[in-house]
């Protein structure tokens, strides 16, 4: 979970959850815990949860409530492509093999910015317009 802060106080709250299951039971469930962590279960201004799935969900009529339930609230489905997937792999190995050089290379190198699919979410985060997210 990313917090934007004023003085303490939460501005921006963007939740970022990978759920793979492919089991519509273990779906549901993992789903419905995002969305109370996140706090839009219960309608919080300026929260924001994306779900990371490397495809769509799993079937059935349960599954196909409990997403369009968590749309309606403002959720995403996120699906990253096999470059990203590669990217994050490789952010994740230099933070780990590297923790003490980690900040300065992602500052430097910017790595997350060729993500594509998270801009939108990030432009929301930190307020942007899709004119400004764009450049």
């Amino acid at each position: 979970t990313l917090r934007l802060l004023d003085n303490t106080v939460a501005v921006r709250s963007l939740s970022l959850w990978a759920i793979p299951q492919s089991n519509a039971i273990a779906f549901i469930k993992r789903v419905n815990t995002a969305v109370a962590s996140a706090g839009i279960a219960s309608d919080v201004e300026n929260a924001k949860l994306a779900v990371i799935r490397f495809g769509p969900p799993p079937s059935g009529k349960k599954c196909s409530e409990t997403v369009d339930d968590f749309l309606k609230r403002g959720g995403t489905l996120v699906c990253p492509s096999d470059g990203e997937i590669a990217t994050l792999h490789a952010m994740k190995t230099i933070k780990e093999e590297c923790p003490k050089t980690w900040e300065a290379y992602a500052r430097a190198k910017r790595p997350s910015e060729t993500l594509d699919f998270l801009k939108s979410e990030l432009s929301w985060f930190l307020g942007k317009t899709e004119t400004e997210a764009g450049r």
